[in-house]
């Protein structure tokens, strides 16, 4: 088993993938464990054969590692993954360049 952060060209992660021995099974005791220890708003878990997703502490989607389209389908709901707080910082950045566009120019323009 062995787990890997995945992060933002700023260094912030935005999720993990906790690949599993293909032994192991996905459902057992030891993924709610490392859903202890990590942030489990983001996690993928695999064992060579299966992916899970989960999000929010919520099982997302799960699917076998050789149906191409649901795992390809599965990596770009992981990938394009935004955490609440980045996405409640965007709203609030274009709240504020529309309710007050002078103040959100750089200054000197």
């Amino acid at each position: 088993m062995s787990t890997a952060r995945c992060c933002t060209s700023l260094r912030m992660p935005f999720g993990y993938w906790e690949a599993k021995d293909a032994k192991d099974d996905l459902d057992a005791e030891d993924c709610v464990q490392v859903q202890a220890r990590l942030p489990a708003d983001n996690i993928l878990f695999e064992d060579s054969r299966e992916v899970v997703l989960i999000q929010n502490r919520e099982e997302l989607m799960r699917c076998a590692t050789d149906d191409v389209a649901a795992l390809e389908k599965l990596l770009a709901l992981f990938f394009s993954y935004e955490r609440i707080e980045i996405a409640q910082f965007r709203k609030a950045v274009e709240l504020f360049r529309t309710t007050c566009p002078r103040c959100s120019r750089p200054c000197g323009a």
